[in-house]
């Protein structure tokens, strides 16, 4: 998560630079809920000081309104399908969604 807040940051900046002004923050999906609560929220806390660090980064983004986090709901999930069991409708649902 820190190093897709660097990579915006970066984009971010060098459209300032050709002079494209950008007045929203960029939504990321993450896939997994304990994260995007843990970015979104400041007063978290982790056991581990590397992930402190590493995540305090995003927060400080998320307050700037650089980048907004966001979870993606598991029902919509195309990363699910390889790992996850799935019912054969939602199965064809999703595997519709990626081959037309």
């Amino acid at each position: 998560m820190k190093t897709g807040a660097e990579l915006i940051k970066g984009l971010r900046y060098k459209h300032r630079m050709m002079r494209v002004p950008i007045d929203v923050p960029c939504h990321v999906k993450a896939d997994n809920l304990s994260v995007a609560r843990n970015s979104s929220q400041p007063e978290s806390t982790f056991k581990k000081k590397s992930n402190s660090i590493a995540f305090f980064y995003v927060p400080e983004h998320v307050e700037a309104q650089i980048i907004s986090v966001k979870c993606k709901l598991p029902d919509t999930n195309l990363v699910d399908m390889p790992t996850k069991s799935q019912l054969g409708s939602k199965r064809l649902q999703l595997t519709g969604s990626v081959l037309f």
